[in-house]
Parts: structure tokens; sequence; C-alpha cells
């Protein structure tokens, strides 16, 4: 009995230690740490964006990267409703030749086109039958409206430059926080957001209806939001503390934003309101 018992014991710590190998195999066989805890992970804020990671892992290059998101967009706001100024071109008869919005910045360059419109149509003196002349205030009207294209498309390629810049320094931003582990935030609706709209209509004709995702709005309309007119908790805050039916006014957070992003130009034939529907 003795040399039985003694069999038994040795094959019970036989046992513990596979069982013990096999918990520490089971532990550390990935080599890597552990899944880190929900409660362990963080929001990070860029810009108009909000991740989710680990703050361990929120290193210089996420943060460089994080700057140079908040620089390119920055670049946007010259290209926002905002910076846009009204630039008009008249005689001294106050006939107007152009009439355009152009950004703050290229105003002097559109008054400094006009002006030599002007002197240029001033110096034509044009008498009965004067081919000559006509031709002159003709080839004047023809180089300020060159003048005015060329403008445009300098304005349309710097956008496309910057917004191309902030894309590509928002998407490598993504991608570090992919290969960290972070991911994006997307926030939950409010309660009692869910399955209402915001319609609008024009003169009593269907305009448009959002019930989520108002950024887009500005998306769509090419307009940089670095102040967040239309941001998407905008729409939220109004869905939650509007009853059904409730108008939208244009002094409002949500009617600022139908402003700024051009779907509603005219408030005085247009109705906004809250549809359940």
């Amino acid at each position: 009995m003795n040399r039985l018992a003694k069999i038994g014991a040795q094959c019970a710590l036989a046992l513990l230690a596979v069982w013990g190998l096999g918990g520490c195999g089971r532990h550390s066989g990935s080599g890597g740490s552990p899944p880190q805890s929900e409660g362990h992970w963080t929001d990070f804020n860029c810009g108009a964006t909000t991740y989710r990671i680990d703050p361990d892992r929120i290193d210089g290059a996420v943060k460089a990267a994080c700057e140079h998101v908040k620089e390119s967009a920055a670049l946007l706001v010259r290209y926002g409703v905002a910076a846009r100024v009204r630039y008009t071109c008249a005689r001294s008869d106050g006939h107007v030749v152009q009439s355009l919005m152009v950004t703050q910045d290229l105003l002097d360059d559109y008054n400094k086109g006009c002006q030599q419109f002007l002197s240029s149509e001033a110096a034509a003196v044009v008498g009965p039958g004067d081919r000559d002349g006509q031709r002159a205030k003709i080839t004047a009207l023809c180089l300020l409206n060159d003048e005015s294209n060329n403008l445009t498309r300098r304005f349309a390629q710097d956008a496309n430059r910057d917004y191309g810049n902030n894309k590509a320094a928002q998407d490598a931003l993504n991608q570090l926080i992919r290969d960290r582990g972070g991911s994006i935030k997307i926030a939950a609706p409010r309660t009692g957001t869910a399955g209402r709209w915001v319609r609008c209509r024009a003169n009593g004709r269907p305009l448009f209806a959002v019930r989520s995702n108002l950024s887009d709005l500005m998306t769509r309309a090419q307009r940089a939001d670095p102040e967040g007119i239309c941001g998407n908790g905008v729409l939220d805050r109004f869905l939650a503390d509007a009853q059904d039916g409730d108008a939208v006014g244009s002094d409002s957070a949500l009617g600022k934003c139908f402003t700024a992003s051009e779907m509603v130009t005219d408030w005085t034939a247009t109705a906004c309101k809250v549809d359940p529907r």
C-alpha cells in the first residue's frame, strides 16, 4: 500500500506540473500583451474627428500627424462661405459689368482687372461709325472676362491642392491610428432622434431632407467647416430637444448650417420643420 500511495502521489505531482505548464503556455503562447480592456482606452480628438485608442499608443508620430491635419484644415477656411465677399465691377453710370462672390485674398486682383477695364474702355472713345473704337471696347471687355476666368481657375487649383493635402493628412493619421489598434469613434444617435427627419420646402415644393450625417452637406458643397457649423452633433442636439412639427429658424444652429452649406439661400421662401416620418 505504501508503494501504491507513493506512486499515486508522484502521478498527482506530475499532473499538477503538466497543468501548470499548460496554463503558462496558454497565457504566453502569443508572445504579446493581453488585450486592453475598454476602460483603458480613451478618446483622442484631432480636429473634427474623434478616435478611440490606447493612451499609451498616442506617440510623437500620432501627435505630429494630428498637427499636420489641423494645419492643412486651417488652409481650407479661405474656401468657406464666411471668407467670401462681393466683388462688383460697375461703370460710372452704375451699369454692372461683373458681380461675383470671391475670396477676400483675391478681391484686390479682381478690382485691379476691373480698373484696367474701365480705363481701357474710357480711352476707347467711340464716334458714329467708329469700328476701331467699338473693337477696342469689346477687346477691353474680353480681357476683363479672361482675367476673371484666370482668377477662378487659380482659385479652383488652389482649392483642389489644399483639399487634397488635407485628405492625405487625414488618411495618414487614420492609418497611424489603425496601426496602433485604434479606430474612429462613431457617436451613437441621441435618444429620441431615430426615425426623425428635418424636411425643407421652398415655395411649397420639397427642397431637401436630412436625418443624419449633417457634415455631408458641407462636403457636397466643397466647403471647409473648421468651426463645426455643420457638425453631426448640431443635428442630434436639435432633434433631441425638438418636437414633431417644430420649425427650424434661420438663426438657429441648424439653420445657420443650412445657410453656410447653401442648402437654403432664401429663408423668406423656405420652410424647414421636424417630421417623424
